[in-house]
This record gives structure tokens, C-alpha cells and sequence, in this order.
């Protein structure tokens, strides 16, 4: 998990120069490094869900599902803490708020596509979604686009809120899908 971080930190610090320089001056221009950022973030949290040894997962007389809670809110706070960090010096221009709700909303579905699919493959609807919020226009289903709008926007910070409760829900109570 250390290492996810240090290259989402990396990313977050280059996407923070790449607005400073003033290279996407455009909020239209600022959209796609802000969804890119953000699904970067929810990718690297699959790489850290399956377990390093299923036997050890399910011989273990603790419950999991504190570990798991703690594991999956960890991720989201230190890495929401991170992009905000990265990208808080100028609200306006890098879309820090956007890019936490769209960090929230994709770091839930991953979680719950983890619980069940391979948590290694559980970034693929994330990609697929992200693509098609990017692709689509604003006169598109705000359901589609709920990425793309403003941070401001309360019924994008509800969609959002509604992702990442129910993936952590689902994650917390299953936990990630057994691979044979």
C-alpha cells in the first residue's frame, strides 16, 4: 500500500504542475487530468485488496472484517488526504473538490466489484466507466456524467457518497472474491 501511494503522490504533483504551468487553462482541459488522477488512485486501491495468502485469510480466528474496514477506509483517507494535499494550493484551477468526489465515487465501486470479481481485475469497471464519462457529453444523463460536473454539484457528491458507502459496505461484510 506504501508503494500505491508514493505513486499516486507522484502523479498528483506532476498533475498539480501541469495545471500551475497554466497547460490546461481550460476548465474543459482540467476535466481529464482530474478523472485520470482520480482512477489512477481507485486502481492502485485493487492492487492492494487480495489477501498475500488465502490460507492465512481463512484460518484466522480474528474477525476480518475490522481488517478489512480499517484497510479499505485507510486507503481512501490517506489517499483522498494525499490528492487534496497535492492539488488543494488552487481549488479553482486543479478541481481539488472534483477530484475527491471522483476519488471517493470510482475507490467504491472497486471496492465492491472486489467482492466479487478477482480484487485484482476490480479496477477494469472503473476504467470502462471513467472512459465513458470522458467520452460523453454534457447533454448526457447526469447519472452518466456525474463525473464530470462541478464540485459543487450536490447530486454528484450523492451519487458519489452512495458508491463509496455501498462498496465498503459490501467489501467490509464479503471481503475480496476467493481466487482459485
Amino acid at each position: 500500500m506504501a508503494l500505491c501511494l508514493i505513486i499516486l503522490s507522484v502523479l498528483v504533483w506532476q498533475t498539480a504542475l501541469l495545471l500551475d504551468r497554466g497547460l490546461t487553462p481550460q476548465p474543459q482541459n482540467r476535466i481529464p487530468a482530474t478523472l485520470l488522477a482520480a482512477l489512477f488512485g481507485a486502481t492502485l486501491l485493487s492492487a492492494t485488496l487480495p489477501p498475500i495468502d488465502w490460507d492465512i485469510e481463512t484460518s484466522t480466528a480474528l474477525p476480518k472484517t475490522a481488517f478489512r474496514a480499517a484497510h479499505a477506509i485507510s486507503y481512501i483517507v490517506i489517499a483522498a488526504a494525499v490528492l487534496g494535499v497535492g492539488l488543494w494550493s488552487n481549488p479553482d484551477t486543479a478541481g481539488a473538490t472534483v477530484l475527491l468526489r471522483d476519488l471517493l465515487g470510482l475507490c467504491g465501486s472497486v471496492l465492491l466489484v472486489a467482492a466479487f470479481v478477482d480484487s485484482r481485475l476490480a479496477w477494469t469497471p472503473a476504467f470502462v466507466y471513467t472512459s465513458v464519462a470522458l467520452l460523453a457529453g454534457h447533454s448526457t444523463s447526469h447519472i452518466v456524467t456525474w463525473m464530470r460536473n462541478d464540485g459543487d454539484d450536490r447530486l454528484s457528491w450523492l451519487i458519489a457518497a452512495v458508491l463509496v458507502a455501498v462498496g465498503l459496505i459490501v467489501f467490509i461484510l464479503r471481503g475480496p472474491k476467493r481466487v482459485s
